[in-house]
Formats: C-alpha cells, structure tokens, sequence
C-alpha cells in the first residue's frame, strides 16, 4: 500500500504540471481568437494540436489516479470509522462473528454492559446537583439555557422511570438555590404559603417567567437601544461631562435667560476649579457670587489681575481672555467677556448714579433672553 501511496503522489504531481500547461494554452488560444485582429489559421491549428495533446496526457493520468485514489481512499475513511467506533462497546462484541444467531446475543450483551439505568439515574441527578446557577434573570440566553439544562434532565428521569414527584423536595431545592433573587421571590408569591412545591409546577412557572421576559425584550427591544443610546452618556465619559448631562437633562424644557446660560457655560468650564475667584467659595461660580455684585468694577479687575483670572470665563487659569476657549457673550453688550467685567455696563451705572444717585447695580435680569442661543453650546 506504501507503494500505492508513492505512485499517487508522483501521479499528482505530473498532474499538476499538465494542467498548468493546458490552462496556459486555452488562455493563449483565447487571446488569439478575441485579441488578434486578423486570425492567424496556422497558428491556430498550431495550439489547437498542442492542446489536444496536453489534455490528453491529463485523461490518461486521471484515468491512472482514479482506482488508486479510490482503494487508498476507502482504507483512510474506514480506518477513521473503526478509530471512532472504538472503545469498550466495539471491544465487547470484538469476537461476536458476523451472522443471524450471534446478533441478538450481541444487543443483549451491549444492553447488559451499557444500560445500567441506575447509572444513567445517578448522572442526571449528578448533573440538576452540579447544575450552573442563573446569575441575572434579565440574561434571557443564561435563562433559556438554564431552562432547558433542568428540563432535558428531568424529563431523561422520567423516561428512565423515575417518578420525579417523588423527590420534589430534593429536586425544587436544588433548582432554586441556582435562582437569582428576584425569581424567587416572584415564585414565593405565587406560591402563596404552600408548605409542598411540585416540581412540575416550578418547571412551569420558570416557563412562564422565561417567555415572559422574552415577550418583554421584543417589544421594548427597539424603545430600549435608542433610550441608552441617546439619552445617557458612555461609559468612557467624564464625571464632569456627566455632571452637564445631568444639568442639562433636568432642565432641557425650561427657556434660560441670558445670564443662567452664561453661568452653566462658566461653570462647565472651571468644573474642576470650581471656587469663586472673588471669595474663594466652593458651594458657588464666581458669576453667582453676592460680594462680587458688592464690588466696584476697578476692585473686580484687581482681584482677576491679582489673582492671574480670565476678564472671559472668571476662571483662575492663568490666561487673558484673548486666548481663552470658553463661548461667553455679554447678556448686556454682547460683548466677548463676563457680565461682571462689562464696561459698558459700568458706564450705564455711573450715568445712573448721576441721574439717581440711589440706583445701584444689581444682577443682570433674569427675564434677558439671549437671542442667539446657538452661540453658547
């Protein structure tokens, strides 16, 4: 057979060089035939006998291969059947000979050394016993496979003529403990006090349960992706981003005034400074800060020089507010800088003050709309 094998893979080999050559003469043969504008006759009878020739090298090896390649075949593929048909049961009727009379002798053996039903009883219990438990209800593929782990189980027990009625209480106990919570309890609800639980009956509540859920998934399935999709941040969000989410969420059916949205865009950007750089307070942005209301214009931009603040955004981060990023416009001038550093603003006062000496400043009008709202994201 060795010898078989040799052959075949020489036989291969010279097979594969003919075929190469064949394909090589049917491309030039096209190419002739499609490429060529005036046809040479003679060129084409030349590659039309070298092809007959080429293609019939090939038959002859295809007809050379074809038993070899059968026999050797055939003694692969049951070489692999015997291999996997072995083990102790071919070793059980090995010396049964082939015929009529030994065949029901065969079976009887088999059954005598194989279907020992008290075996097969001790793997089911053994395998509800070690049964993995159910972490989450809400995982509707764990529960399908929880569900139909118990219930191919119980069902193999009582076809091998176990009464499962019997040992309810084993069986029940032992599903349950691989139950979450929350199933549980729903169970002991409908239990309503019954001092005996029948396994049937908790098979077919995890079956109503089970479908229940996933009815529920379908219907909310589409509602749900877009809710987690759209209206919660990602996981790899900030807890500052999370933080305007949430700001943001609460109060995206209220119309702001000019100043609130100034405030929220101040606050966005020294979350993480957020201490006011008039008073140093943290329960407060520097925009909402009473004392600095209480202070004349010079002495605010003192504190901001001082203390190296942006006239823009009021935050303590060591720019002018030519470079700073923060969108803020002026709700009284709609200039580029805070409410508190408006110029004109303090001029308007001081005009005031003139006309009505007891005028005093007071904070910028809730009722200011901002027009341009598309400025301040």
């Amino acid at each position: 057979m060795s010898e078989d094998k040799d052959r075949v893979y020489c036989l291969k080999r010279k097979r594969s060089i003919l075929r190469t050559a064949v394909t090589n003469t049917v491309t030039k043969l096209e190419h002739e035939l499609l490429e060529t504008e005036h046809i040479d006759v003679d060129k084409l009878e030349e590659i039309l006998e070298i092809l007959v020739t080429k293609f019939e090298s090939l038959k002859c090896i295809d007809n050379e291969l074809e038993p070899l390649f059968g026999e050797i075949e055939f003694e692969e593929e049951y070489t692999k059947t015997e291999e996997y048909n072995g083990g102790t049961a071919l070793s059980t009727v090995d010396g049964f000979s082939i015929s009529d009379s030994t065949y029901d002798a065969a079976i009887n053996l088999l059954k005598e050394r194989f279907a020992r039903e008290d075996l097969l009883i001790q793997t089911h219990m053994s395998n509800i016993l070690n049964i993995k438990p159910l972490k989450h209800s809400n995982d509707i593929n764990a529960f399908r496979k929880f569900y139909d782990k118990v219930s191919m189980e119980l069902r193999s027990l009582e076809c091998l003529g176990l009464c499962i009625e019997n040992i309810s209480s084993v069986l029940c106990t032992t599903i349950l403990r691989a139950l979450p919570q929350d199933i549980l309890i729903e169970f002991n609800q409908l239990q309503n006090e019954k001092s005996y639980t029948n396994v049937n009956d908790l098979l077919n509540f995890l079956s109503l349960s089970l479908r229940s859920r996933e009815r529920a998934a379908l219907i909310s399935c589409d509602s749900s992706s877009r809710r987690f999709t759209t209206s919660y941040p990602s996981n790899n969000s900030s807890f500052e981003t999370q933080r305007d989410f949430e700001i943001l969420k609460s109060d995206k059916t209220k119309q702001f005034s000019a100043c609130q949205l100034i405030s929220t865009d101040i606050e966005k950007q020294n979350i993480k400074g957020s201490n006011c750089i008039f008073c140093d307070s943290s329960i407060h942005v520097s925009l909402d800060c009473d004392y600095a209301y209480n202070l004349s214009l010079d002495e605010r931009k003192n504190i901001l020089l001082k203390k190296g603040g942006c006239f823009k955004c009021l935050g303590a981060k060591k720019h002018i507010s030519r470079f700073c990023k923060a969108n803020i416009t002026c709700c009284h001038c709609s200039g580029k800088h805070s409410p508190l550093m408006c110029f004109v603003k303090y001029k308007q006062k001081e005009n005031d003050k003139n006309i009505n000496p007891k005028a005093d400043e007071s904070r910028p009008s809730e009722n200011t709309v901002l027009t341009n709202q598309s400025d301040i994201q």
